[in-house]
């Protein structure tokens, strides 16, 4: 399947759920309230997979606000009573999360990067300049390709 261009998605995950995604086969789903923008990314995005640049949130104190795992967006499902429809596609880590999910967001070749890259040169969807600081985002966020 062709990989859009110019478009990427940058989103947070905790690192135990990056950790715990890494080690499964397969599609891997994680959790999120921002329907309008996986509605919107999809619009965008066609039939065209997604390069996904993830920054390890709640990792013991790091705050370097660097891009250090990658994966391809595929798609994503709504929640059911806010749990994913398929287990199985969860993460182990996440058996212990409360149900408040709106859809699950879902991804394949999850893995660590050799090279972190580093927020601040990332450029927002239709942005004219890079980000400049440190940025860490708080919720998913659609980018420009780097």
């Amino acid at each position: 399947m062709k990989t859009a261009e110019d478009i990427a998605l940058l989103a947070p995950v905790p690192l135990i759920h990056l950790k715990s995604g890494a080690a499964m086969k397969g599609r891997v789903a994680f959790g999120s309230l921002a329907f309008e923008l996986f509605l919107k990314l999809d619009q965008l995005r066609g039939a065209d997979e997604v390069d996904v640049y993830l920054y390890a949130s709640h990792a013991g104190g790091n705050h370097d606000p660097s891009v250090s795992w990658h994966a391809r967006y595929v798609g994503f499902v709504q929640s059911v009573s806010g749990l994913h429809p398929n287990p199985a596609h969860r993460p182990e880590s996440t058996v212990t999360d409360t149900p408040d999910s709106a859809l699950f967001w879902e991804v394949e070749e999850l893995r660590q990067l050799d090279s972190p890259i580093y927020i601040g040169n990332l450029k927002g969807f239709g942005k004219k300049k890079p980000y400049g600081h440190k940025f860490p985002p708080h919720g998913p966020v659609l980018i420009e390709h780097p």
